[in-house]
């Protein structure tokens, strides 16, 4: 699977890889015939290809077990393996155990073979390799990374293969990254299939994971799918088979769009009780607790309200959760009566993604209404709800209204 993390050196130190010295990409050459390629391109603003800082580690492993010298053995206690139908009388281990496991050819590939080109970075290897006599294929490449020439934080992805078309993809979305795989003409036949290993969780996920969810209603037959919407993927797919950086990613909590500077800060917290009225953009019961969060020293992050709505001698809980980034509105979720949420999401002021849930529990049968701008721009027919925009200006305004006042919140202590 794809691991994108920053500063991880155990990795880095198990491949041999030096972090202080990642040599830059080679200007890209033609695809050798005994070569295998990967192209890695930012999806969105990124520093030039030409820029980045790469070394590779690939991992091999043997085509036929069976071949003299494809295997290797350890001997240790931790081998052994006790009976399972043994409960109340344990038996000692006297002597550790043996084991046999398939050997694991690593090699680093030259700086030469790491290339770049049109804004990507291209990772050339071998798909097949010979050592002692037997042959190895393709399993892993490891990468650490900088993105810039100078000093920015050292990354490592890893990318995991498969040589079996059913599991493989030429083509796959990591975090931010966009990965491609391309095969020589004339490459090894035992390497024919090879290819990015497919993905179906939103870190590590091809175009046949999203197109699924590009649409704008879901209802009984297939609620299950919204679970996940595009804000758990980093890129949308386009029209034109490309990808487009997705701004609502990653969004979920205020935490996601307000982070602390220092590790061990805590917000600033303020609560009150307060009086609004439809006039000002509240349809519920005018009494409503409120609660602040803010960076410290400043920095509004998110308002949260606790109200109620009154139908006779009914009362129905309603919260709206108002989520800030430097003071600009980001997204707004409702928890409101009839097991109804909803979130309107922004992105420079303008409505990004709309989210009506209707997760029933009566009886009349659960629906989502979905809407992404973006989507919606490259898949009109499949993206077909239209959201009220006016609602989209009046929550803008009202969570100002909500900014201004909350600046008079005592924090608490």
């Amino acid at each position: 699977m794809y691991k994108f993390l920053a500063l991880i050196l155990v990795l880095l130190a198990g491949c041999g890889a030096q972090l202080l010295e990642l040599p830059a990409p080679a200007k890209a050459e033609a695809l050798a015939a005994t070569h295998h390629r990967i192209s890695i391109t930012p999806i969105g603003a990124a520093a030039p290809a030409e820029q980045w800082r790469t070394q590779v580690v690939a991992l091999y492993s043997p085509l036929d077990s069976s071949q003299p010298g494809t295997s290797t053995e350890s001997t240790s206690y931790s081998n052994c393996r006790r009976s399972s139908g043994v409960v109340f009388v344990p038996f000692p281990i006297l002597r550790p155990c043996t084991r046999s496991f398939s050997k694991i050819i690593k090699r680093q590939l030259p700086a030469s073979q790491i290339q770049h080109a049109g804004g990507s970075v291209l990772v050339n290897f071998e798909p097949v390799v010979t050592d002692g006599g037997a042959r190895y294929r393709i399993r892993e490449l490891y990468l650490d990374y900088r993105r810039c020439s100078g000093d920015c934080p050292v990354q490592s992805l890893q990318l995991d293969l498969s040589c079996y078309r059913a599991d493989a993809s030429d083509e796959v979305v990591g975090e931010d990254l966009l990965l491609r795989y391309q095969r020589s003409a004339t490459g090894s036949t035992e390497a024919a299939e090879c290819a990015l290993k497919r993905g179906g969780w939103p870190g590590w996920y091809q175009r046949d994971t999203v197109m699924p969810i590009l649409k704008g209603h879901f209802g009984e037959d297939d609620y299950g799918r919204s679970d996940t919407l595009l804000s758990a993927y980093s890129a949308v797919p386009t029209a034109k088979g490309g990808w487009l950086p997705n701004p609502a990613y990653g969004r979920n909590h205020f935490r996601d769009l307000c982070p602390l500077e220092k590790v061990g800060n805590g917000y600033e917290i303020a609560d009150g009780i307060w009086r609004l009225s439809p006039a000002e953009g509240w349809q519920f019961d005018p009494q409503v607790e409120v609660r602040r969060y803010r960076r410290p020293g400043g920095g509004l992050c998110a308002i949260w309200l606790d109200g109620h709505h009154s139908e006779g001698e009914i009362r129905h809980r309603v919260r709206y959760f108002y989520d800030f980034t430097d003071g600009q509105l980001m997204q707004v979720r409702s928890e409101e009566p009839g097991d109804v949420r909803r979130t309107w999401r922004f992105e420079g002021g303008k409505p990004l993604e709309y989210i009506y849930r209707h997760n029933d529990s009566s009886g009349d049968g659960r629906e989502v209404r979905y809407w992404h701008r973006i989507a919606a721009e490259q898949w009109p027919k499949q993206m077909n709800y239209q959201p009220d925009m006016v609602e989209f200006e009046q929550m803008k305004h009202f969570a100002a209204r909500l900014a201004n006042r909350s600046a008079t919140l005592k924090p608490m202590p």
